[in-house]
């Protein structure tokens, strides 16, 4: 046993070593006041009632003469009744010698005198012979007194029986936390265990890692939460790799045309100027799909780090939506796809422009990438929301797609699946940090439709 097993079986024990003292100390210090402090109450409160009922019925009631007798019986009580002169009329309990009678004598006339005088009285009083506590206690009954004696030895007695009790109880409750305490500790670090030799794994880069910890405890909802970023974590290596594969070969491919054609424009294109300006074009092309590649990088990194934080003012989404839709307006002619703009008016957010036209770039060239003859922008407000929504005429979203499309670094599996991967969701980055609601699902005409809306201003 080593570690945080050792320190939480040490724990237990202390803790137990700490409520075997406070018993201790309870019954070293306080249980025999306590107890004698409750027979005492208990005695009063009796002594109590019976003087009432003398009071009301006298004490030539045989019943009550019968009650009396019981109580002097069960508890061992000396009981004695006086009249007004503090003659004693009746009188109940057992035989005494004559020095302790002596010794009951003169404090229960004690007592009674104040009874007399309209005092309740309890006493504790030791007899110096014999060493023994007694209690003494009177009360007023109306026409005189009602006085009682009672030894308090029997409680001393109960008091001591119950500190053996307590070196048996301490000895047994000893042993019985020594097991627990080791076979608990042990239990409850064995997952945490698991979890340490998991996160080792996962910090070698090692995410298939098994942690199969049963219960509903915050240490099982751990485990469960570090074997989902496990998954997590493994997914996005892999997509890391395919992104570097995916780059190097988004790279290499206008690299080598731009090279091949800048070459050729050197070597053979001498005076023709239409197959110059073919090549030149596809130089252009090629050079501006390298930029894309990297602004989407840069942008990804930007957003990562908080360096890209919104600035909000007033954008008027009908105006971006046209502005935006000019940038296409190139790409629209050479592809054959037409760009559609449906835009009502006073569609006003508060939003960061940039950012907003960023998003609105690329959900619009996502669009392009996968559409087949249309691509439709609507700008709309209802109820409050001001909404932009894209559409095109492609082939969908698979359900396989749909729910990581917004994951970064992915690219589905349909057809127009190229580029990093990034576009969706440094969209998605956008959005989420101006706090946007955004989605994509499938159109009517079965064609990919992505959105966002934002309260209107």
């Amino acid at each position: 046993m080593s570690g945080i097993s050792l320190r939480l079986f040490k724990g237990m024990m202390v803790l137990v070593a700490v409520i075997v003292a406070v018993l201790w100390l309870f019954q070293v210090v306080f249980l025999e006041d306590f107890y004698s402090s409750r027979q005492i109450g208990l005695m009063q409160d009796k002594v109590n009632e019976i003087a009432a009922q003398i009071g009301e019925k006298g004490i030539d009631d045989p019943k009550l003469q019968e009650e009396i007798a019981e109580f002097s019986d069960v508890y061992n009580v000396i009981i004695g009744v006086f009249d007004s002169s503090g003659v004693s009329v009746y009188e109940a309990g057992g035989e005494t010698s004559t020095g302790t009678q002596n010794f009951f004598d003169k404090h229960i006339m004690e007592v009674v005198t104040e009874a007399l005088n309209g005092s309740t009285v309890n006493r504790t009083e030791e007899q110096t012979r014999t060493g023994g506590r007694f209690l003494f206690l009177a009360t007023p009954t109306g026409s005189g007194a009602l006085a009682a004696a009672v030894p308090l030895a029997p409680v001393s007695d109960t008091a001591s029986i119950l500190k053996v009790q307590l070196a048996y109880i301490t000895v047994i409750l000893l042993v019985v936390s020594f097991v627990l305490s080791y076979v608990l500790s042990g239990r409850f670090v064995k997952p945490i265990l698991k979890i340490t030799d998991a996160a080792r794994k996962m910090a070698k880069g090692d995410f298939d890692v098994d942690l199969d910890v049963k219960g509903n405890d915050e240490i099982s909802a751990l485990a469960r939460d570090m074997k989902e970023m496990g998954i997590e974590l493994g997914r996005t290596e892999r997509l890391k790799k395919d992104l570097i594969g995916n780059i190097s070969h988004e790279l290499r491919t206008p690299l080598s045309l731009i090279r091949g054609y800048a070459e050729t424009l050197r070597d053979v294109s001498g005076n023709d100027l239409v197959r110059r300006n073919r090549q030149l074009g596809i130089i252009m092309e090629e050079s501006d799909r390298l930029s894309e590649l990297v602004d989407d990088i840069l942008s990804m990194s930007r957003l990562d780090s908080g360096a890209s934080k919104p600035e909000p003012a007033s954008v008027d989404m009908k105006e971006l939506a046209n502005r935006v839709s000019e940038r296409f307006r190139d790409l629209s002619s050479r592809t054959g796809i037409r760009l559609l703009i449906e835009a009502e008016s006073d569609c006003r957010i508060t939003a960061d422009p940039k950012l907003m036209t960023q998003v609105s770039v690329n959900l619009i060239g996502n669009a392009f990438k996968h559409a087949r003859e249309n691509v439709l922008v609507s700008v709309s407000r209802n109820e409050g929301l001001v909404t932009l929504m894209v559409d095109d005429d492609g082939n969908g979203i698979s359900d396989e797609d749909l729910p990581r499309i917004w994951d970064r670094y992915y690219k589905g599996k349909g057809e127009g699946a190229a580029g990093t991967g990034l576009g969706l969701a440094i969209a998605k980055s956008i959005l989420e940090s101006h706090g946007f609601k955004y989605g994509a699902s499938n159109n009517d005409s079965g064609g990919a439709r992505f959105w966002f809306s934002a309260k209107s201003s």
